[in-house]
């Protein structure tokens, strides 16, 4: 960067960081803040800095806290444009210091605010950005709305995302454990929300959903993602969906064992959606059957992503890269169907914690094996991984780590019977467990000296 700048200049022999141009220093300040949800204090020169970042992204976990923030904006002109984004993440308060009248006012200084994240608010909160409270130009420049756990306003009017089309910017919004009532759902949107590009929900009720016309309510809906809270899987709430969507995603609570069939597979509509670029698919959201006829007609498929104990097999993932069956516009492949975790490492300085006559014991609870779907296997997996890179296809996700597991696992196995055997002065359990390879794997694992000191020391108690 150059030093030549318009920030005026420091007092003679400052400290070497204040030296810096400002623009600088801001960027420094990003950069320091970035992970600290509290930033430490900080010298009065750099002050002006931290507040930017401070105040840029405000997180607030009670309402006390809120109430705080609301004076503070009110009596400091100064700071209101620094406000980015306000996210209000906890759970509900005992004692609400905020009134309706203090939080319009509060909305109504942040003319730079682009994201909101509301989380447990009150009702009567909510209704600040619906009823029509807020007067041009309050949120002008809001783009993305997050509302999580939250009971939603009582207006006699249509569904009231309807009314959010007062924010001319707003193009994203999310509904999290939304407690969406079938009576207000059912009433359908005569307010259109043309700029809407992105819509996320995440409830436990989709199966109460269709009778929403939410081609009517997103008509240029291009990103829709869908998470499923409960059982009772995603319904027909894609009926009505604008077909125009690139972006779909679904997500569910992971379940072991995973249902044999889904409760409301997705297969019949997808076919709707034939200009879709990425599909991220999940447990019991579809049968591999019905997915495959849908994927062949995804002329601009892109990215498929499968969540975790997703319905595939290794025949269904081979055929999605390899024959006259593959996709051959797919470039990005995400596994993430199966997953395991490779815990502690034995090394040589170790000590088990276990008691003799513990070695059925001696797996690690750190360890997870991969818990493969039916008619899933590693081999499988690594033939759909060859077959991806011959077609010029990256594959991505945690099924990759589950490749040479087992393998890793009985070194790791094989490790502990050796530490176990110093601990005993019996090395019988490691001899078995290791074969003719015993003495090599011994010198390999403690070093020559200190194996033959071992097994010295075994042949005297013996």
């Amino acid at each position: 960067m150059s030093l030549e700048t318009s920030s005026p200049s420091h007092p003679v022999n400052p400290f070497p960081l204040l030296r810096l141009p400002h623009e600088l220093l801001d960027a420094i300040s990003d950069y320091a803040y970035e992970d600290q949800f509290r930033p430490k204090p900080i010298c009065r020169a750099l002050r002006v800095f931290a507040e930017k970042r401070f105040f840029r992204d405000v997180r607030l976990n009670t309402y006390e806290a809120l109430g705080s923030f609301a004076a503070t904006v009110n009596s400091g002109a100064h700071l209101r444009c620094m406000v980015q984004t306000v996210s209000r993440t906890a759970l509900a308060d005992s004692e609400r210091f905020v009134s309706r009248i203090e939080w319009t006012t509060v909305l109504h200084r942040l003319p730079n605010i682009y994201a909101l994240d509301l989380s447990n608010v009150d009702p009567a909160l909510l209704e600040v950005l619906v009823d029509g409270g807020l007067e041009s130009p309050a949120l002008r420049k809001l783009r993305k709305l997050v509302l999580r756990y939250n009971e939603p306003p009582v207006l006699n009017k249509p569904w009231w995302p309807g009314q959010l089309a007062r924010y001319t910017a707003l193009d994203d919004i999310e509904l999290i454990w939304f407690q969406a009532f079938p009576a207000e759902i059912a009433t359908p949107s005569r307010m259109p929300l043309p700029r809407i590009t992105t819509l996320s929900l995440s409830i436990a009720e989709f199966d109460l959903w269709p009778a929403q016309n939410f081609a009517a309510l997103f008509p240029n809906l291009q990103r829709l993602t869908l998470a499923d809270t409960g059982p009772r899987g995603f319904g027909s709430i894609l009926a009505t969906m604008p077909s125009r969507i690139c972006f779909l995603a679904f997500y569910a609570s992971s379940i072991y064992p995973p249902e044999p069939d889904p409760v409301f597979p997705i297969d019949e509509y997808l076919g709707r959606f034939d200009q879709l670029e990425e599909l991220h698919l999940c447990q019991d959201s579809f049968v591999a059957a019905g997915l495959a006829t849908s994927l062949r007609t995804f002329v601009n498929l892109r990215v498929l992503s499968f969540d975790l104990w997703s319905p595939v097999t290794d025949d269904f993932l081979l055929s999605l890269v390899d024959g006259p069956t593959r996709l051959h516009q797919l470039r990005r492949l995400v596994l993430n169907y199966v997953l395991c975790e490779r815990g502690t490492t034995i090394t040589s300085d170790y000590t088990s914690p276990l008691k003799a006559g513990d070695l059925d014991d001696l797996v690690h609870d750190d360890w997870c094996a991969p818990q493969w779907p039916e008619d899933c296997s590693e081999a499988g997996l690594v033939a759909v991984v060859d077959a991806a890179e011959a077609a010029g296809v990256e594959v991505v996700g945690t099924a990759l780590d589950a490749i040479g597991y087992e393998e890793d696992w009985n070194r790791q196995m094989g490790k502990t019977l050796l530490v176990w055997g110093r601990q005993e002065a019996d090395f019988d359990e490691a001899r078995e467990f290791f074969g003719d390879e015993f003495d090599w794997e011994g010198r390999e694992f403690f070093g020559d000296y200190e194996w033959n000191r071992l097994l010295e020391e075994e042949r005297r108690r013996m």
